[in-house]
């Protein structure tokens, strides 16, 4: 709140039962006019009475609409949909790149060589993608359930 001494009274004449009065404010913040209104007020009651008496003020936000409401939520499952897909975007990838670094590396026909049949290693790699994959999947219902949304 802005204190009754803070008031930008830029101007004022007065004449015998009229007082005109000129308010400078910044029009990008939302509480200043009102503020500065009851900074006047608030001056002007504490002149009249000789400094006995305040005058309070509170500002309280209206209730949201329902089509605000349906808008904010529309918004908000776009937004938690894009941060969703963007990740599982880099899912696939991971599955690949350590098969390619294997294959440049020369390890897949190392294990070759040992004695590890091409069975076993694509089961290998397959159960490895797998659990990656849940893992990643129960994150994201976890964060699902965490912040209770309906998707």
């Amino acid at each position: 709140a802005v204190a009754a001494s803070d008031a930008a009274v830029l101007w004022s004449s007065g004449l015998r039962r009229r007082q005109v009065v000129t308010l400078a404010f910044n029009a990008t913040s939302t509480h200043a006019l009102p503020a500065l209104v009851h900074a006047l007020y608030a001056r002007l009651y504490a002149n009249r009475t000789g400094g006995a008496g305040h005058i309070s003020a509170s500002v309280q936000p209206l209730p949201d609409t329902d089509s605000t409401q349906h808008a904010l939520s529309a918004f908000a499952s776009l937004f938690i949909a894009i941060m969703i897909m963007i990740p599982f975007a880099f899912v696939g990838a991971a599955f690949v790149s350590p098969l390619v670094a294997e294959r440049e590396s020369g390890a897949k026909q190392l294990q070759r060589v040992a004695g590890a049949s091409g069975t076993v290693y694509w089961l290998a790699s397959w159960s490895w993608d797998l659990l990656t994959y849940l893992l990643v999947v129960g994150c994201t219902l976890a964060a699902f359930l965490a912040v209770k949304r309906k998707e």
